[in-house]
């Protein structure tokens, strides 16, 4: 579908692989935008979709305030590592 909608099929491989990557140019990716937009409405009419854009944010924030709330609790339960004369820290090893 997208070399279909580009009209470019030797660049798929270089815009959605790792091997010798390379961004679309500005005409090509709206051409893709529009595809995407286009295949997700499609999806979403057939119900293959688990669920919706809105829901899919929803989760992402509060996974996201979670993971942030750990980082910050892992942060303050670790130990600092900061060698002085007054602390000299000896059984780091």
């Amino acid at each position: 579908q997208i070399a279909d909608a580009t009209g470019k099929k030797n660049m798929v491989s270089h815009w959605f692989s790792a091997s010798q990557w390379q961004l679309p140019d500005e005409s090509d990716y709206l051409k893709l935008q529009a595809l995407f937009a286009r295949v997700a409405e499609e999806k979403h009419q057939r119900g293959e979709l688990e669920k919706p854009h809105h829901q899919l944010v929803s989760t992402y924030s509060e996974l996201n305030r979670q993971y942030t709330e750990l980082q910050s609790e892992y942060k303050h339960l670790r130990r600092y590592f900061g060698v002085t004369v007054q602390v000299p820290y000896t059984d780091v090893w």
